[in-house]
This record gives C-alpha cells, sequence and structure tokens, in this order.
C-alpha cells in the first residue's frame, strides 16, 4: 500500500473517531484535498468541534511537516483555533498527538501523547477508533481560558 493510501486511512479513520469519541459535541470535519489552485500547507482536516476551529495534520511515521503546514497550524493556534498533528506508527499500530506549537522531532517522541485505539459498537458493528481525549482536552482548556499547558 502506497503511503499516501495509509495517509488517506488514517485521515479517514480520524474523522470517523472525532464522531464517535466526542459524541456529546457538536463536530463538523472536513478533509482537504489540495490541489494546484489551494494554498499549500493547509491541514488535511479542518474541523469546528463546539464552537473552536481545529486544524489536523495527519503524518505516517517518520514523515515531516512542511513549513507551510507548520505555519498553518501555528498560525491557527495563534487565531485561538487549535492545531494538532495526528501520527500513525502504522508497524506498531500506535497513534500519538502533538501540539502544533510543539517542536516536530521523533527524538522528543516520549514527550508525544500517546492515544489508544478503543473499539465501540454502533448499530451491531464495532469500529475501531483513536482515543481524543487528548484533542477534546485541549478544546476544553481553550473553553475554559487556560493557556501555557505542557504537552503531557
Amino acid at each position: 500500500m502506497a503511503k499516501t493510501q495509509k495517509e488517506s486511512l488514517l485521515q479517514r479513520k480520524l474523522r470517523m473517531s472525532l464522531q464517535f469519541v466526542l459524541p456529546d459535541q457538536f463536530v463538523y470535519s472536513l478533509k482537504i484535498h489540495g490541489d494546484k489552485y489551494s494554498a499549500p500547507g493547509i491541514p488535511d482536516i479542518l474541523a469546528c468541534v463546539n464552537g473552536y476551529f481545529v486544524g489536523i495534520e495527519c503524518k505516517m511515521w517518520r514523515g515531516r511537516p512542511t513549513e507551510a503546514q507548520q505555519l498553518h497550524l501555528r498560525d491557527i493556534t495563534r487565531a485561538g483555533g487549535v492545531g494538532v498533528y495526528c501520527i500513525w506508527d502504522d508497524k506498531e499500530d500506535t497513534y500519538y498527538w502533538l501540539k502544533a506549537d510543539a517542536p516536530f522531532t521523533y527524538r522528543a517522541k516520549g514527550t508525544w501523547t500517546k492515544a489508544k485505539t478503543i473499539t465501540v459498537t454502533r448499530e451491531g458493528r464495532d469500529f475501531n477508533i483513536i482515543d481524543c481525549t487528548f484533542l477534546s482536552s485541549l478544546i476544553f482548556l481553550k473553553v475554559f481560558g487556560a493557556t501555557n499547558v505542557n504537552q503531557s
């Protein structure tokens, strides 16, 4: 499977996870498909969760964000929204969350927030989704005005 196919799988799984993990909150998400007419670096997923703007850049293990992607996520954070990376280590089937204003370096992986895979049952079907508690907590902190919160 090509890298882009795996990243698109991560994007689909993450959008589904947002709907399942944050059911009490209102979630609208949109997958952005970049082309020659769109600005470079727009996050893979743009969402609105309970009125807060969220930009999520999805990365496969060892993938690195471009300067434009980093800039967009930092700008979203500076404007009062939430900018995060969701990284998938497909070899170990492990997910990580990283705030956009934290340095993106694999050497600092120990400071990243590891996300579990959760199985939820809806209408008789099981779905394996990504735990979005980290993202939900960032939004919660925005709602109550907390600033300068550490990553871990």
